[in-house]
Parts: C-alpha cells; sequence; structure tokens
C-alpha cells in the first residue's frame, strides 16, 4: 500500500504501515550482510506461504488494540488487511516501538538489528 493512500485510514494502520516500509528499506539496504540475507532467505522459505496476525499494543501485550495481517514474500513485508484474522503466525509489538522507527527511520535503516526481528528469527530457527 502506498502511503500516500493511507490518508483515509486510522492512525494505527498509517503508523504500521509506515514501519513495515521503513522494515523493508532496512532489510533491503542490508540483503547481504549477516544475518539479514540468512534471516531473509529463511523467512521467505518458512514464511512465504503463511499469513501473519500482528497484534499492537500500548502497555501489556495480552490487551492488543489493533491488528493486521502481513507476509513476507521477495524478501519484504507485504501489508494484506486491517483486522484480526485466523493467521498461521502471531506477532504482538508494542505501538511505542512502531512510532520509535516511524520517528526515526534512519536509524533503524542503519542498523536493522534495532528493529524487533526476533519474532521472525525465532519462527526460522535463528535464535
Amino acid at each position: 500500500m502506498d502511503i500516500m493512500q493511507t490518508e483515509n485510514i486510522n492512525a494505527t494502520t498509517k503508523l504500521f504501515i509506515e514501519y513495515l516500509d521503513t522494515c523493508n528499506t532496512a532489510i533491503r539496504r542490508h540483503d547481504d550482510e549477516f544475518p539479514y540475507k540468512q534471516l531473509i532467505s529463511l523467512a521467505d522459505d518458512k514464511l512465504g506461504d503463511k499469513e501473519i496476525g500482528v497484534a499492537v499494543y500500548a502497555d501489556d501485550p495480552d490487551s492488543p488494540h489493533d491488528f493486521f495481517t502481513i507476509e513476507m514474500k521477495d524478501g519484504a513485508f507485504h501489508f494484506l488487511e486491517h483486522g484480526k484474522n485466523a493467521p498461521d503466525i502471531a506477532w504482538r509489538t508494542p505501538r511505542q516501538h512502531l512510532q520509535q522507527v516511524v520517528d526515526n527511520p534512519d536509524r533503524y535503516i542503519d542498523n536493522p538489528s534495532k528493529l524487533d526481528l526476533d519474532w521472525i528469527k525465532a519462527r526460522v530457527g535463528l535464535s
């Protein structure tokens, strides 16, 4: 989804899409480096045909306030839909982290290890 198309959607959805854009830029910029090269390859193999449900929370991971469905395909995250679905994989993330990444994209693009990628590493066997 193009960021210009996000004007008519809620603030959390816009924030989440901008977060994914930053993650994708960071991953592309470092896709020939360890561990991102391996992470991308394994994620494409193991997550490529699966829907990933994302729960965004304020303070308590057990009380998310918004939900999204994404996929990992061709080395990038793709936004599929807003709302709660029956995903193959679940990921919980704090809204504060999304906001920090969007507010300071260069910090995360230059150093993707600051992104919350542990959930992927765990699911593809890199942690």
